[in-house]
């Protein structure tokens, strides 16, 4: 309903959605200041400066344009993650509020054409899912995968061996979602549909 009044440029909401920049909930308030940047720019700027400076600079970075040379400070809005997790085969049967807090607990990654990010200083106890982009899993200079968008990237590593020269090179510009596995399993633990379908689709190297 929130994303709807800031797409179809409803003003009659102006006070729900400044109100609502203050909510707890990490993704109404977002939503609720996409919306509001989306009516009332300046309205934006007055109301996210009676904001602590954390929570001000969490929706900046979620809510305003970003020029080329800020992409290093590029966040995703939680509600197109969980719309984009809910489009991958693993997460499509799965709950919104589920999705929502394995949104939480994501952070975001992103490499240029050409940067590589070591995994092996993750020593195996990450999951990846490709936001935007192609990459391709080095193991000991040899490629071994290539993942594309959309990709969940799940077990990679076989045996201790290996943990120690693998890296992600970007193919092209790209956005990656990184989750340590124990989180993920204890969300896992607490939805059994969720368990399920997860397990169904994780990819083996």
């Amino acid at each position: 309903a929130i994303r709807m009044i800031g797409s179809s440029k409803i003003n009659e909401y102006s006070y729900d959605l400044i109100a609502n920049m203050f909510n707890p909930d990490l993704l109404i308030s977002e939503m609720a200041a996409w919306a509001l940047y989306e009516l009332y720019p300046e309205e934006y700027q007055n109301h996210s400066a009676r904001l602590d400076d954390i929570n001000r600079r969490r929706l900046d970075l979620v809510v305003l344009p970003k020029r080329k040379d800020e992409m290093k400070e590029f966040k995703s809005l939680r509600y197109e993650k969980v719309l984009f997790l809910e489009s991958m085969s693993p997460f499509n049967e799965v709950p919104g509020r589920t999705l929502s807090m394995v949104v939480d607990q994501m952070e975001e990654v992103m490499l240029k054409k050409g940067d590589t990010h070591d995994i092996s200083k993750d020593k195996g106890n990450q999951f990846y899912v490709i936001y935007t982009g192609h990459v391709s899993y080095y193991r000991k200079g040899k490629v071994v995968f290539e993942f594309k968008k959309g990709s969940f990237i799940g077990e990679l590593f076989k045996d201790d061996e290996d943990i120690n020269s693998n890296l992600l090179q970007a193919d092209e510009d790209c956005i990656l979602w990184k989750i340590g596995k124990d989180k993920f399993y204890g969300l896992l633990s607490d939805d059994v549909l969720f368990a399920q379908k997860v397990l169904e689709q994780l990819k083996v190297a």
